[in-house]
């Protein structure tokens, strides 16, 4: 369990993710609130992982990505996508994107912080498996509905 959740990053990402699924055709949708000072796009998870690798690509490509990603864990995710950026895959049901997205922004501020990868995505898992916990047992029967603060 983690030792500490930044409850003001899960309310900014809550708030940053809107309440619906995302049309394809309006995919990459950018969404209108930052996130610990992060852009988030919802993106067509199908349409990246086609897209072709460079090879610079080696340990994060392409088609490593499911659910989410960040610029700081991704080379292509910058050049292609920019600096200060969290992804979120529109395939994913939306009552999933607030916890993806406060992987990827838990994620993405320890590299910025010097972690590496693999420290960070652990820490990153830690944090979004207690949410989903904790937002389980407070939702009880109604679980399927969208996350809220806690």
């Amino acid at each position: 369990m983690p030792d500490k959740i930044d409850m003001a990053l899960w309310r900014q990402c809550l708030a940053a993710v809107p309440g619906g699924p995302i049309p394809p055709h309006a995919l990459p949708f950018r969404c209108r609130i930052l996130v610990d000072g992060n852009i988030v796009l919802i993106v067509d998870g199908d349409k990246v992982k086609l897209r072709p690798d460079s090879p610079e690509d080696k340990e994060h490509p392409h088609l490593d990505f499911v659910e989410g990603a960040n610029d700081m864990e991704a080379g292509w995710v910058r050049r292609e996508f920019g600096t200060k950026v969290l992804l979120l895959d529109g395939d994913l049901h939306p009552r999933s994107w607030p916890f993806v997205l406060m992987h990827e922004a838990v994620e993405r501020r320890l590299m910025a912080g010097g972690m590496s990868y693999n420290r960070a995505h652990v820490q990153a898992n830690a944090v979004e498996r207690h949410l989903r916990l904790t937002i389980h047992a407070h939702m009880g029967a109604r679980a399927n509905a969208r996350p809220r603060a806690v």
